[in-house]
């Protein structure tokens, strides 16, 4: 039999306590797991849809050997978002999340289990009527009472997959196997995934105790909600041919590759604080020389002439005498701020965004290049999605969003935002910062900056 592979990494609410990711990381995570040809990828849920749209839809974008699945929780309004993000991908899954146990239904939806059971059974039906494929994912289902977890698994008879989870990994290999093998008599599922945690160090036991019963099998790469994808694929290839299972996901490539993907990661991230990642981290201070700061640079990415790199260090000495210390992330508003400045060929005259829970973001851009009024609109995944759109529809191509940054820079109602953009172009990486009133305007401006840089080295060079 094939096992199915689906990646966890990237979802959020099983592996945020292993790794703060950045955007260009996830995205490094994305491309790597589609080139070991993992089955699926699982992203989300989306809880901001400014930032969290924009990733999914660019790792959809190169997305070539994977499916992509998009979690959201047990409301129509969480469904929702998923679909936006995975409309426009191929065979894309939204995946369901429901509670097993009375505390989690009282607790997060306040209802008692009769209720629950019409809920799976409405949003189920909700989320195929968007004509996607839909998973049922029933979390902590080893503490479920049995005959309301056969119900409920019942009740998702419409789904397409169907996955229990050892949320708490309290089942031993011997008692998830029997666990699984009462599902399957006292149930009609289609598709069964199942996902086991590594807390004790026995995931993998436990997945390849039910493999011969199961369809698919959750992995992560970091982390111990989930066994490790390179020792499932590790297992798989040296037992394979013993028991009868295979899969599509390269093993020895996988096996060789997950030690290059943990080489970018700090897994033991205690000293990481909330929304940091690991590059972020990384302090600088005015010991570091020239010559040590252009290596830095190159490291990031960025492919700097002389002038720009002296440029930069004369700003990033200014800095470090003012604050002692700063972090990458700080170098790469440098960067932009600094580097390639050029003539200003787009201009930013004026910007109309519309956006609500009812209706589709919808973004107006006026640029002028020259004397010329330059005018674009476009829907998007959110506002920011949109007004990318928009800049792509005006100049009339697109370019990689390699990564992407937004925060408050001062505080109180007023607040400004500062929004960080870097686009890949042949190969080569941009980057531009914006200011603004809000969130949004920052964005654009980051954006154009970035563009206007692009524009002015394939004129001139």
């Amino acid at each position: 039999m094939k096992v199915i592979i689906c990646d966890e990494t990237l979802r959020k609410n099983l592996t945020t306590k292993e790794l703060e990711m950045s955007f260009k990381e996830k995205l490094e995570i994305a491309r790597h797991l589609d080139d070991l040809k993992v089955d699926i990828i699982g992203v989300g849920p989306v809880e901001d849809p400014k930032t969290d749209s924009i990733l999914f839809r660019t790792i959809s974008t190169f997305i070539k050997n994977s499916k992509i699945s998009c979690s959201a929780v047990a409301t129509k309004e969480s469904i929702d978002l998923a679909y936006d993000v995975v409309k426009n991908s191929k065979d894309s899954i939204i995946a369901i999340e429901f509670p097993s146990t009375v505390m989690q239904m009282e607790y997060l939806y306040h209802k008692k289990p009769e209720k629950m059971l019409e809920t799976i059974k409405e949003l189920i039906s909700y989320a195929k009527g968007l004509n996607v494929k839909v998973e049922a994912i029933f979390l902590d289902a080893t503490r479920a009472e049995e005959k309301y977890l056969y119900d409920a698994i019942n009740a998702a008879i419409d789904a397409d997959y169907v996955s229990v989870m050892d949320s708490a990994g309290i089942a031993l290999p011997n008692e998830f196997s029997a666990f699984i093998k009462n599902i399957k008599a006292n149930t009609k599922t289609n598709k069964l995934g199942i996902g086991c945690s590594n807390q004790l160090s026995l995931g993998s036991a436990s997945v390849i105790s039910s493999i011969n019963d199961v369809d698919f099998v959750k992995t992560t790469i970091f982390g111990k909600e989930l066994p490790k994808l390179g020792n499932i694929c590790t297992i798989i290839k040296n037992l394979g041919n013993k028991y009868k299972f295979e899969m599509n996901v390269d093993a020895t490539k996988v096996i060789d590759s997950i030690d290059s993907i943990l080489s970018g990661h700090d897994v033991n991230k205690e000293s990481i604080t909330k929304n940091e990642t690991v590059s972020d981290v990384k302090l600088l201070d005015k010991n570091v020389k020239e010559e040590e700061l252009n290596e830095i640079i190159k490291t990031l990415g960025y492919d700097l002439s002389v002038t720009d790199q002296n440029a930069v260090y004369e700003t990033f000495l200014n800095t470090v005498n003012k604050k002692a210390q700063i972090k990458l992330k700080e170098l790469d508003v440098i960067i932009a701020n600094v580097a390639m400045q050029v003539p200003q060929t787009y201009k930013l005259d004026s910007f109309v965004i519309n956006s609500g829970n009812k209706i589709k973001s919808t973004s107006t851009i006026t640029l002028y290049k020259g004397k010329e009024e330059l005018f674009g609109i476009a829907y998007g995944d959110g506002p920011i999605d949109a007004s990318f759109k928009a800049i792509e529809q005006i100049i009339g191509r697109s370019f990689e969003l390699d990564d992407f940054k937004i925060k408050a820079a001062t505080e109180g109602a007023e607040a400004m935002g500062e929004a960080l953009v870097k686009l890949r172009y042949n190969g080569k990486l941009y980057s531009g910062s914006g200011v603004s009133t809000d969130i949004n305007g920052a964005s654009i401006r980051a954006y154009i900056q970035a563009v206007n840089k692009i524009v002015y080295d394939e004129e001139n060079n």
